[in-house]
């Protein structure tokens, strides 16, 4: 059965949020000073070398400041507004929860529901998942998927903006159901793929018809493509020591109804004034009052912190697509959200009336936190604080990447080297819930191609490298470790990637293939040529036919069994893949190169001429080609 919270610890946890958040709020408010927030704004920003910021508060219903900061465009000065479009991440949350409410006043579902109720194919890894994950567990990141970011950004399916549900059934959980908050993007991926079926629409098409239409948010988008389509959309930096330095933008694809809304300062502020006015916006209701009530409830909670600098207890939770926290005793309801380039930030003080609104195009960047806090301290007629006592936290990315021939990430650490050579890596590597990747070797290094991104492979130590980029990609790209496999009989047989708490493992394609070849062999009578080359071509026949197994993933097994010295192999499998495709120079250059190993030189011109005469540019194989007609 799945493990919950004590039932005694969670009852204290939330007798002293309650407690704190029942605190009399003694301060007076007092109008906001504009030009006073100016100044301290703009000092903030230099402190922080954020290139723009966009800023917009609401007070009791009116928006009450808002301005734009720096630059949307460093390269051409251009001035940030307040209609300035921002990537705005993981606030975006809180757009998709707010369907399910839409959803459930309609009576179209219950947030008590399973998922499979409204997606009957949808399973998950373990049956105690399949009985007990609701909506509600998605919404409160409790359902135990947890972080399977890796599937989502190294694996993502191009045009799609809700989730493979397929996937779902081969991905190990981060947790147990309701064991703990276990923040997932994937979580909301699947909500916005229960959006789908429930409502007909895409989930864009939801968000656009269902919360921006009503409420007049005409600057907002769910893609990049219509982001970059439109006028007055920031640009996104990155700090590279102390410097900004652009960013790609991120397109977040199937995680989308997780972190892929685009707004402005001026649009948010709409939506902040919707939402502390318990749903309504000039007289129309847009959201239950009811689910909103629930939204901002405690439905999961954060592990506390203690600060021991100043001896405090922070304590967090989560309600629906929100955080839960507190301020000067205060209720305080927020969501920040952060994408290749960009940070944002809306909060909300229900009990003041007070929502804030911060925009950035920095990357990863704390300033949207200090941002919101000045703006509380002079409403609230609480002291001050001084410029220079809010730390500057900004996380630096990696330089971009301009020269694809750097070599100070392909060195081989010779005092621990790989077991093997680097050829014998290659192959493409699989696993049922993530897809396929591809080790491929160029110009004597090894790299990584994923359906989204490619890398060089840093070599560490023995079978372990790293994901290094060779070329500019966007920076919320994380570089992780890839430990190689061996398996009894020493081959390397696949890899793991700590995408998730466990290394997720994935299995060499070439290593199955080999394996299904040598049982078709043995049980054939004889290993002569003509049954080898018959097993051959019954185990890859079907795999080529279906897409199963690719040229590419072809010609790396050949070239594991000539690496081996098994050239009679070699040489069938190059053969098998030459014919299968007939128009791919590379596959008849690497038969000659088999057939010239084990000697049988006529055989191996014709190959080589064959492939020249598909690319009469291949100049390797046109120096072997001279070579074996002088021998």
């Amino acid at each position: 059965m799945p493990r919950t919270l004590p039932v005694i610890q969670m009852l204290r946890t939330l007798l002293l949020i309650l407690t704190l958040l029942s605190l009399p709020a003694t301060a007076a408010a007092q109008a906001l000073d504009a030009s006073d927030l100016d100044v301290r704004l703009e000092a903030l920003r230099k402190a922080y070398g954020t290139p723009g910021m966009a800023v917009a508060v609401v007070k009791d219903g009116s928006v009450i400041y808002s301005r734009g900061f720096g630059y949307h465009n460093l390269e051409r000065q251009l001035p940030v507004t307040t209609e300035t479009a921002f990537p705005i991440g993981s606030v975006s949350k809180q757009f998709t929860a707010s369907l399910m409410g839409l959803y459930e006043v309609e009576g179209r579902l219950s947030v008590t529901d399973q998922p499979s109720q409204h997606i009957p194919e949808l399973r998950f890894r373990t049956e105690v998942m399949d009985h007990l994950v609701t909506i509600e567990d998605l919404l409160a990141h409790r359902s135990g998927i947890g972080n399977i970011d890796g599937a989502l950004v190294y694996f993502r399916a191009d045009g799609r903006q809700t989730l493979r549900i397929d996937r779902l059934a081969h991905l190990d959980p981060d947790t147990e159901v309701r064991e703990r908050l276990d923040y997932s993007n994937g979580g909301y991926a699947l909500l916005g793929a229960i959006a789908e079926r429930v409502s007909g629409e895409s989930w864009g098409d939801e968000i656009r018809n269902r919360i921006f239409e009503p409420l007049g948010m005409t600057r907002s988008s769910t893609s990049i493509a219509e982001l970059t389509a439109g006028d007055n959309a920031a640009t996104g930096y990155g700090m590279v020591g102390g410097e900004p330095m652009p960013a790609l933008y991120e397109d977040l694809h199937e995680a989308s109804p997780g972190g892929g809304i685009n707004s402005t300062a001026s649009d948010l502020a709409k939506w902040a004034t919707m939402l502390l006015g318990d749903g309504a916006f000039e007289g129309t209701q847009i959201l239950p009052a009811d689910f909103l009530a629930r939204a901002f409830s405690i439905h999961s909670l954060w592990e506390p912190s203690y600060e021991q600098a100043d001896g405090s207890l922070q304590l967090s939770a989560y309600g629906y697509g929100w955080g839960i926290y507190e301020f000067e005793g205060r209720l305080q309801i927020a969501h920040g959200g952060a994408v290749s380039g960009f940070t944002a930030r809306i909060e909300l003080l229900p009990s003041e009336g007070i929502g804030i609104v911060v925009l950035t195009n920095q990357h990863l960047s704390g300033i949207p936190d200090w941002v919101a806090e000045i703006v509380y301290r002079q409403l609230l007629s609480l002291p001050a604080r001084e410029t220079e006592s809010f730390p500057v936290n900004v996380v630096s990315v990696r330089p971009a990447i301009t020269d694809s021939g750097s070599v100070s990430y392909r060195e081989i650490n010779r005092q621990r080297p790989p077991t093997h050579q680097l050829g014998q890596f290659v192959g493409d590597y699989t696993h049922p819930g993530y897809g396929s990747f591809s080790v491929v070797l160029r110009d004597s290094a090894l790299y990584v191609d994923f359906p989204a991104l490619s890398f060089a492979l840093e070599h560490e130590q023995f079978n372990l490298f790293r994901l290094q980029p060779y070329y500019e990609i966007h920076v919320n790209s994380p570089s992780f470790p890839v430990n190689f496999q061996l398996g009894f009989d020493g081959e390397i047989t696949g890899a793991t990637i700590p995408f998730q708490s466990e290394p997720v493992p994935f299995t060499r394609d070439i290593y199955a293939l080999r394996a299904d070849i040598d049982r078709r062999l043995n049980e054939a009578a004889g290993q002569d040529t003509d049954n080898i080359s018959q097993g051959v071509a019954a185990a890859l026949q079907l795999g080529i036919e279906t897409g199963a197994h690719s040229e590419a993933s072809v010609n790396a097994l050949g070239y594991g069994y000539l690496e081996s010295g098994d050239q009679t192999m070699a040489i069938a499998v190059f053969r098998f893949n030459a014919e299968s495709f007939p128009d791919s120079w590379n596959v008849h250059d690497s038969l000659g190169e088999a057939l010239a190993a084990a000697g049988r030189r006529n055989e191996a011109i014709a190959a080589y001429e064959r492939s020249l005469a598909l690319n009469p540019s291949n100049v390797g194989g046109r120096a072997v080609l001279d070579r074996l007609r002088s021998e």
